[in-house]
Order: C-alpha cells, then structure tokens, then sequence
C-alpha cells in the first residue's frame, strides 16, 4: 500500500478487497476462509457472476494482510478446471465509509444488510453471519428460501423448526415470511450466539426461539 493512500483515508483505514468469482461454491469457500479475517458481504452481481467483499480488520501490516488474501485465493483456483476467482478491486476506505464499502446480499425477496443499519425496511434483515453456517449465498440455502417462498401462504398459521439454524438466517426469513413461531435449534454454541443476536437485532425475539 502507498503512504499517499493511507494518508488520504485517514488513519483509520481499512483495507477493501473486491472478489469475483463465476460461481457460487468458490464464493462460500472464500467467506468461511477470510470471515476471521473481517466483515465478509457477498452478492450476486448478474448471472453466473458473483462478487465478494472484504472489509478487512485493522492490522499491523496491510501488505500482509493483503498477501494473505491473495494467497487463500491462489489456493482455491490451484488445481480447479472451473474460471478462477480473482481480485478486481483493492483500496483503502476511511472509517466512515466502511458501513459502505461492502454491498449488502440479496437473498429471495429480502436484502441482509449490516447489524447497526439504524433504518431497516419490511425487505431488509439485519444480519451478521460471524463464524456460523448461513451466511445467505450456499445454494441450498438459497433453494431453502425459494421454497420458503412458495409456500408463504401456509407459513401464516404454521410454527416452523429450522433444524442446524447456524446464523438463523432461515428462522429471520420465515418470520418475516409470516410463520406463527419458529424454533431454531443447532449444536454449535456460537452458531446459537450469532443467531440469537440476529433475532435480537431484528426484535424478532417473540416469534423465533434459538435453543
């Protein structure tokens, strides 16, 4: 990283790295290896086209941090037939931008946008994936949320168990989709930590139970 650079952002930069990758599996491979790493957002940008931001923690070295994203990414292309992912974007990004900087996902009816959102619309979830499964963009999670869909009018009256709630991101979205109550349930402790801070953030905590 440049000095000019850092000195432009302020010194409470934040290191942004942009991914795409041409499909889906790579993209949840790259959340779950760099979630540790910082915020994780992914969002399907068109067709067959998906993007994954990283707003990256502060740390001691940017060049160091960058590196190490670089090389969790040449890991994943070695070896792969598939289009490789790729970096098509790095900068620095001043603290005020940060809540910015990464696009929110946008998951069947509903867009998951971050935790301190201060004003949240009927079609948008607060959300924080951390280190639990669900982050919205695996493919049976998505497949669960289209069929969620297609039997919204049965959920009205119905009570829901979402069985390895991880995030809770499927309780969130059947509530919202009008289930009566759902009870999610995992054995991860901190999968049930995440997801009850999600429900809690979305004052959801009369119709979802996490245990």
């Amino acid at each position: 990283m440049k000095l000019r650079e850092w000195v432009e952002a302020g010194d409470d930069a934040r290191l942004l790295v942009i991914i795409e990758a041409q499909d889906v599996l790579s993209v949840e491979l790259l959340r779950r290896q760099l979630r540790d790493m910082g915020e994780v957002s992914c969002s399907e940008q068109q067709a067959g086209t998906w993007q994954l931001g990283l707003l990256a923690h502060s740390c001691g070295s940017l060049d160091v941090c960058l590196a190490r994203v670089q090389g969790k990414v040449a890991a994943l292309n070695r070896g792969r037939a598939a289009a490789p992912a790729e970096l098509v974007e790095t900068r620095l990004v001043s603290a005020a931008a940060a809540s910015l900087a990464c696009a929110p996902m946008i998951i069947g009816p509903f867009t998951l946008v971050s935790q301190d959102e201060l004003e949240c619309g009927p079609r948008q979830i607060r959300f924080d994936g951390g280190k639990a499964f669900g982050s919205g963009s695996h493919p049976s999670t998505r497949l669960a949320v289209t069929l969620l869909e297609r039997t919204a009018a049965e959920l009205v009256p119905a009570r829901v168990l979402d069985i390895g709630c991880g995030s809770g991101v499927l309780s969130l979205i059947s509530a919202r989709l009008g289930a009566r109550h759902t009870v999610g349930v995992d054995i991860c402790p901190d999968s049930l930590a995440v997801a009850r801070r999600n429900v809690e953030r979305n004052n959801l905590s009369s119709r979802i139970t996490i245990t």
